[in-house]
């Protein structure tokens, strides 16, 4: 699946240039020429980054703050120091100005930084993948030593209950030989006391 540009842009020139450059590069681009336009296509989709011309930009706060998860470049000309610093305050990711605004480099970083996303993706997939097959591995080796440990506590188990098993028939015979003992001795003082 292609990654994704939203372009909020009025200027034909300008949009012809974004979108031969982000088709080129892989990129499936959908053009808006209205704000509000886009914030009722979020709804539905989620795109990787959107491009806007400053001079359509919101002038609710609040309108903006509904996109500031997104990647966000925003480009114009003559955009006051004071504009950019609250842009970025709010959330977008740069601010070019027009005079030296380059579509094809910025496309081009756009993927750029797409392909290090989905590689360190990648990556961490991988890991997790190692990292689930060691995980597997010590289940199975702490199961074995479960199984281990559970044959270990029969045996004691069964070795606990025959000794009791052995002391009870020893304490029955201990119990007899008392009562023996004991009858014999009363036997022994009456035929003593005759």
């Amino acid at each position: 699946m292609a990654s994704t540009i939203y372009l909020l842009e009025h200027n034909q020139r300008i949009t012809q240039e974004i979108v031969n450059t982000s088709i080129k590069n892989g990129f499936e681009i959908f053009i808006f020429k209205k704000f509000a336009d886009i914030l009722i296509d979020l709804k539905r989709h989620r795109p990787n980054s959107i491009l806007i011309n400053a001079k359509l930009l919101p002038e609710s706060y609040d309108e903006f703050l509904s996109i500031n998860n997104f990647n966000i470049v925003v480009y114009g000309e003559n955009i006051p120091l004071d504009r950019k610093l609250n842009l970025y305050e709010m959330g977008v990711s740069r601010v070019l100005e027009l005079p030296y605004f380059q579509p094809g480099k910025l496309i081009q970083n756009l993927a750029n930084q797409e392909m290090r996303t989905r590689m360190e993706l990648e990556e961490r997939v991988i890991n997790l993948s190692d990292l689930n097959a060691v995980s597997q591995q010590k289940i199975k080796q702490l199961e074995g030593e479960l199984s281990q440990e559970k044959a270990d506590y029969q045996r004691t188990y069964q070795g606990f209950n025959q000794q009791i098993t052995e002391l009870k028939q020893q304490l029955e015979t201990v119990t007899k030989l008392k009562e023996r003992l004991e009858q014999d001795l009363g036997e022994a003082l009456i035929s003593q006391s005759k």
